[in-house]
């Protein structure tokens, strides 16, 4: 049986329990996705981030809270994934990082989707003639996909169990 897909638009959430649904996101070059997972629901969110010094992280941190009061557990498992930057091989993205944070302090514990690319796809000149341009996150029932797009192509598809 085909799965209905539903899309999450950049600063919205979308939660599910009917396995026969797939969550969907797109466009994660500056915005972050979040997911939480429990026992009887999956919720994917796009965390909506402009790539500016000046943003409001306050903004962000009212959506999570919302999103966050649709879950029972008090702590459910937590992914969050974006597109890396690159500062000297190291990684950092400002959302991540305030993301990171805020659930944190509010016990939830955290795994942040982060890849070495030169290991990834075995050569750094691949990297430099292509950065990844966005990544999109599939949820389903049973797996997390994290596709990452340079230009219109897809060069990687990890699975997170």
């Amino acid at each position: 049986m085909e799965k209905e897909k539903i899309e999450v638009a950049i600063d919205d959430f979308k939660i599910t329990s009917n396995p026969n649904i797939v969550l969907h996101t797109e466009g994660l070059k500056d915005c972050v996705g979040l997911v939480l997972l429990d026992h009887e629901k999956r919720g994917l969110m796009n965390i909506f981030y402009d790539g500016s010094s000046e943003f409001d992280f306050t903004l962000a941190e009212e959506s999570i809270e919302t999103f966050l009061a649709e879950f029972k557990e008090k702590n459910p498992t937590a992914y969050l994934a974006a597109v890396p930057v690159f500062d000297h091989n190291q990684y950092a993205h400002p959302m991540v990082e305030y993301a990171q944070s805020y659930l944190a302090r509010k016990g939830i514990e955290l795994s942040v989707e982060r890849v070495d690319l030169t290991r990834e796809f075995r050569s750094p000149a691949t990297i430099q003639k292509r950065n990844i341009t966005t990544k999109q996150l599939v949820v389903h029932p049973e797996k997390l996909l994290v596709i990452y797009m340079f230009g219109n192509m897809i060069m990687n598809i990890k699975k997170l169990d």
